[in-house]
């Protein structure tokens, strides 16, 4: 009995059928997903929300990363317009929220701590670079915390590891949740 179901796309093919036109089209059944959701799920107030996932290391040159030119803006902005595009507003009314994770990671790119959310990509086709690490991870958890409790993340609990870099998360993720599909400049550079 969830109260609150998630949806999000294949990083690799998430942003749309624009850069993978000959992929099979992520967003093409949204509508038929989120009508078996009403038709099955056993808490008649469930919420649907869509988590929108974040774009790839600079350092990453896996396949996926490719059409994008190894651009991570370029990216982070396709991931922002096909949910908007292919989730809002395709689907009126149809998800509760956004949750806006990818925003947040960009958004705490732009401080002083730079591009150090993801696994290492290390420039090798073979590495990772795309998959947070555990300060990515805790930036999305933050991202979930302040769309699901509607309190600003600087409430919300940190690990000692992280009390440092704390108010530029919680920055980064109440400004993203605040313009979702927008990169909001670090005021900690």
């Amino acid at each position: 009995k969830w109260d609150i179901i998630t949806l999000q796309p294949d990083p690799d093919y998430g942003t749309g059928p624009e850069f993978w036109p000959n992929q099979p089209n992520d967003y093409k059944h949204v509508g038929d997903i989120v009508n078996w959701i009403n038709a099955n799920k056993t808490n008649s107030k469930a919420k649907i929300m869509y988590h929108m996932t974040w774009s790839f290391s600079t350092d990453c040159r896996l396949w996926c990363f490719q059409p994008f030119g190894y651009d991570q803006v370029k990216q982070y902005n396709a991931f922002a317009a096909a949910t908007q595009k292919y989730i809002f507003n395709a689907h009126p009314g149809k998800f509760a929220a956004v949750i806006p994770a990818g925003t947040s990671i960009q958004n705490a790119r732009s401080s002083k701590t730079g591009d150090v959310y993801n696994l290492p990509g290390n420039f090798d086709p073979k590495a990772d670079g795309y998959h947070l690490n555990d300060r990515g991870d805790y930036v999305a958890a933050l991202t979930w915390f302040t769309v699901i409790s509607g309190k600003s993340a600087k409430t919300a609990w940190c690990p000692d590891k992280y009390k440092e870099e704390f108010p530029i998360f919680a920055e980064a993720v109440d400004n993203a949740v605040k313009t979702p599909y927008a990169i909001t400049a670090s005021s900690y550079k």
